[in-house]
């Protein structure tokens, strides 16, 4: 199935975002703005697309936290 346009063509490909690939460790996070909760990819595209879509920037990046060590 197919997105098709009201006169009955399909739109025009976007290469763009056909072609975009995440890295192998960007996570899935979850915006912390009030009322939003929305997933994004914790990459510059993925936090571009949220903040188009959602019009508002999700919370900072967050640093990777450090391994926890069992005693």
């Amino acid at each position: 199935m197919s997105r098709q346009h009201a006169n009955g063509q399909a739109p025009p490909a976007d290469w763009a975002a056909a072609s975009y690939q995440p890295g192998p460790n960007t996570p899935l996070l979850h915006c912390g703005a009030p009322g939003c909760g929305a997933a994004y990819l914790d990459d510059e595209p993925g936090r571009q697309a949220h903040t188009a879509v959602f019009a508002h920037s999700p919370r900072p990046r967050q640093a990777a936290s450090p391994p926890q060590e069992n005693p």
